[in-house]
């Protein structure tokens, strides 16, 4: 095997340096009745409220009443469950390893730091590639991401001033944010904007995040500031997800899972449905399997095998490829942040009583062996080209680890009692890398090996 030692673009990079992806908005953009998605057909648009319901300041850990008769939510539920946080809690205070480290890497980041100004925007507007135009886009990013991490130290340790910080940055951000700009009309002719839904689909995966805890846990966030940020999540970030998007996999992934987070986060069980039906439609799409015949799925707007070829980045031979992404080819970055959008919206499903984890468990598992076995195919799996055979991606690959590998791992070897042979090569080599590039990137990817690193079944359904 011939490794081609060319650096990439940073799509996914650490901490203080870290430079989101940027996508082509226009590549996306289709048209006609074959573009629309079958969410519009199966699922009824989902009105939004205020959230409603005290939390005060003690142990508000329940489910909460869903008028509609559905089952009610389980608060905290966004991604971590009380269960899982008192876990860690204790294996935090008892020393032990790795969670104590973990522990520490997250709370000596600049995320961490006290004390920490937020800066937000007013009207947010963000580049694709071609047009970096950049306001307020990873400033917003770090904030969330800020938010989340002083969360977690805050209940992790007790320490007030953490809750205190992150709070001040989610009421920062709820009373200035008023619009993330984006016109698809102007995909071809603005550039400058043609980030926004991707932009809104990770600021949805994370801002519920630390605000689900803090909202549940006993912060001390006074309900009315909680509910104006759940109204600055349902009118500014849902109508850039709520329809999907025609093209890439993990921008659909991740406005998935941003819907199911706000879903919980608002007790809005028509958005927590829309997001899980997303999730049902595209993961299918996204990862073929053997049986899905010679070609993968055909999701709207792609008739044609030319079509759906393209969309595939160019690979037209999938014999023997169960588990190869719609992103496979195109980098496996982009491929390592879909997935990681799959297994977030599967654990947040899974806390509130819906199995995706086991709907869809032969396409999970096979995507994640199957990126992890080309990724070890890289002796470091940083920045590099890697050579294989002619038939897959015209030859080479382009491979880089990326943080995403523990909840799967969780609950497919831990909690399930299977084995992912080339999944624990990766996670292991990521937990032996130094530097924060293990542990958190300023999207959706942040603090896996702390909230879910060999957690097995505790504080899950």
């Amino acid at each position: 095997m011939r490794y081609l030692m060319i650096p990439l673009l940073a799509v996914v990079a650490a901490s203080t340096a870290c430079l989101a992806p940027t996508e082509t908005a226009s590549e996306g953009a289709c048209e006609g009745e074959e573009c629309v998605s079958s969410l519009d057909r199966a699922v009824q648009p989902a009105p939004v409220d205020d959230a409603a319901g005290e939390s005060g300041d003690g142990d508000t850990s329940s489910a909460t009443a869903d008028s509609g008769g559905a089952p009610a939510f389980q608060h905290p539920g966004v991604l971590v469950s009380r269960g899982q946080l008192d876990f860690v809690k204790a294996k935090i205070a008892a020393g032990q390893q790795p969670w104590k480290e973990d522990f520490d890497k997250a709370k000596g980041t600049r995320y961490g730091r006290l004390p920490y100004t937020a800066q937000p925007v007013e009207i947010m507007k963000c580049g694709n590639g071609s047009n970096p135009l950049d306001q307020g886009c990873t400033t917003s990013r770090d904030d969330a991401v800020a938010a989340y991490t002083q969360a977690l130290i805050w209940y992790y340790t007790g320490n007030q001033a953490y809750a205190d910080s992150a709070i001040s940055i989610l009421n920062a951000w709820s009373s200035t944010l008023k619009e993330i700009v984006f016109d698809p009309a102007k995909v071809r002719t603005d550039p400058g904007q043609n980030n926004g839904p991707l932009q809104a689909a990770w600021l949805a995966e994370l801002f519920p995040r630390s605000a689900e805890i803090l909202r549940h846990a006993g912060a001390g966030w006074p309900e009315s500031e909680a509910a104006r940020f759940g109204q600055m999540l349902s009118d500014v970030l849902v109508p850039k997800i709520r329809d999907g998007w025609g093209y890439q996999a993990n921008w659909n992934l991740s406005m998935a899972d941003g819907m199911i987070n706000i879903g919980v986060y608002n007790d809005d069980r028509a958005l927590f449905d829309r997001g899980v039906a997303m999730w049902r439609e595209r993961v299918p799409y996204n990862v073929y399997l053997a049986s899905d015949g010679r070609l993968p799925k055909r999701p709207p707007g792609h008739s044609t095998d030319a079509k759906l070829i393209e969309l595939w980045y160019g690979q037209s031979d999938f014999a023997g490829r169960s588990g190869h992404t719609q992103e496979t080819c195109r980098d496996l970055p982009h491929t390592q942040m879909g997935l990681a959008s799959t297994v977030y919206a599967a654990e947040t499903a899974g806390l509130q009583g819906i199995d995706l984890y086991g709907e869809q468990e032969e396409r999970i598992k096979a995507s994640f062996e199957y990126v992890a076995k080309h990724l070890n195919l890289s002796p470091s799996a940083t920045d590099i080209k890697v050579e294989v055979e002619a038939s897959l991606c015209g030859g080479e690959l382009k491979v880089k680890d990326v943080p995403v590998w523990e909840l799967v791992y969780n609950h497919y070897v831990r909690r399930e009692g299977q084995t992912m042979p080339e999944t624990r090569k990766v996670r292991d080599r990521i937990r032996g890398q130094s530097g924060n590039s293990r542990d958190v990137t300023n999207v959706q990817i942040t603090w896996e090996a702390l909230t879910h690193g060999d957690t097995g079944g505790a504080g899950y359904p």
